[in-house]
């Protein structure tokens, strides 16, 4: 495989001031159809990395939005032990 770009979000991270904990940087490999491919270190919100048995919700925000927009039921998913995945899009919340 064919690694096209490289972007580094760790460099935005440690601009910010405060960060909250449930954000991390994460390697993510994205392929394409033409045996090409990009690296991203992606900043990722997820409230139980390691999985939940009970089940995943994936909060996707509208436009303009961010993580943030699901702030207020993340305490009520931990709280049952519900995983939160939060996506931001290109250009909203820390993504680049």
């Amino acid at each position: 495989m064919n690694r096209i770009k490289s972007l580094d979000s760790q460099k935005l991270l440690t601009k910010l001031e405060k960060v909250p904990s449930i954000l991390r940087t994460q390697r993510v490999r994205i392929d394409f159809f033409d045996r090409q491919s990009i690296d991203v270190d992606a900043i990722v919100q997820d409230s139980l990395p390691g999985g939940s048995c009970i089940g995943t919700v994936v909060g996707c925000h509208g436009t303009p939005g961010s993580h943030n927009d699901f702030k207020y039921i993340l305490s009520y998913l931990h709280a049952y032990g519900i995983r939160f995945i939060g996506i931001n899009f290109p250009g909203q919340g820390y993504t680049p």
